[in-house]
C-alpha cells in the first residue's frame, strides 16, 4: 500500500546536497523536484527527478537517497509513503 501523504513520517536524518562546481561556475540555481517513496523502514526508495536543471539533479538525487524518516504507520502497521521533495539550490548558500 502506498499512501500519498508524508504527514505521519518525521525526517530523522538528512544530507545537504553539494552544490555542483560546474553549476556554481555557470551561476545556475533553482529547485530540483524529486518524487520519492519512503519505504516501510523509513529509507528512501524509487527516487526520481521530476524537474530541475540537469546540472543540479545528480547532487539532489545523491543527497535525498541518504535521507531517513521514521516509518509511517496506519493502524500500527508500517506503510510506504509517496511524496515530492523540493531541493533548493541558491548561490548564496
Amino acid at each position: 500500500m502506498i499512501v500519498d501523504s508524508i504527514n505521519c513520517g518525521k525526517l530523522v536524518h538528512s544530507v545537504r546536497p553539494e552544490y555542483p562546481k560546474d553549476a556554481r561556475r555557470k551561476r545556475i540555481q533553482g529547485i530540483v523536484s524529486l518524487r520519492v517513496v519512503v519505504a516501510k523502514t523509513g529509507e528512501m526508495r524509487d527516487v526520481q527527478a521530476l524537474d530541475g536543471d540537469p546540472l543540479l539533479i545528480p547532487s539532489a538525487l545523491s543527497a535525498v537517497k541518504q535521507w531517513r524518516y521514521t516509518p509511517c504507520t496506519i493502524n500500527s502497521e508500517a506503510v510506504e509513503v509517496g511524496t515530492v521533495v523540493d531541493i533548493s539550490f541558491n548561490l548564496d548558500q
